[in-house]
């Protein structure tokens, strides 16, 4: 009996092949599944709604096709359920004096408020388009659809508002020092 006939039960165990590079196609879909899981991670820590989007997406063949059409469906039933949930969404049209400042924020779900925050909000923007006509409040990325107290990258390394909430911060801002940019009309607080 030759040497190739004796290994032949020691190179096939249980059907696989325990030659090298057989363990090519476990070893790819353990990468695969890493990969989706990273993409699964970043798209929820981005949006709090794409991994779940990802994740249905995966069950069909266009799958960036299935998750555009199902993140903007989560979006949509976010934007009218969050009432129910105590946030409402600050407007992300170019109407008004208050206007969130970049459709990047609306796009990744980062344009929500307690109803007491928009309101002073509002106002805030109301005082100074009284002191500055013309002007535009931007707002930056205010708080995700649900959770409360879920991670709002980058803003992991200061504690949200502070001890005086988001009133104690805008009146201060407003008494500091407020400036109009005459290029884009914006009025900034320092």
């Amino acid at each position: 009996m030759e040497l190739q006939d004796r290994m032949a039960p020691l190179v096939t165990s249980c059907g696989k092949s325990l030659a090298p590079g057989a363990d090519q196609g476990s070893f790819r879909q353990m990468m695969r599944l890493l990969g989706h899981t990273a993409i699964f991670v970043f798209l929820t820590l981005l949006t709090q709604l794409g991994g779940m989007a990802w994740l249905f997406a995966l069950l069909f063949r266009r799958r960036i096709l299935m998750f555009v059409l199902t993140y903007s469906a989560l979006t949509l039933a976010a934007h009218w359920a969050t009432p129910v949930t105590g946030r409402v969404a600050l407007s992300c049209h170019n109407g008004g004096s208050l206007q969130v400042q970049s459709w990047f924020y609306c796009i990744t779900n980062r344009n929500y408020v307690t109803p007491e925050l928009a309101a002073v909000l509002q106002e805030a923007a109301a005082t100074l388009e009284r002191e500055y006509p013309g002007t535009k409040t931007g707002v930056l990325d205010a708080n995700f659809p649900f959770l409360t107290g879920f991670p709002l990258l980058p803003h992991l390394s200061h504690d949200g508002w502070g001890k005086g909430g988001p009133g104690a911060v805008l009146s201060r801002c407003l008494r500091v020092s407020c400036g109009r940019n005459a290029l884009s009309g914006w009025v900034f607080c320092f």
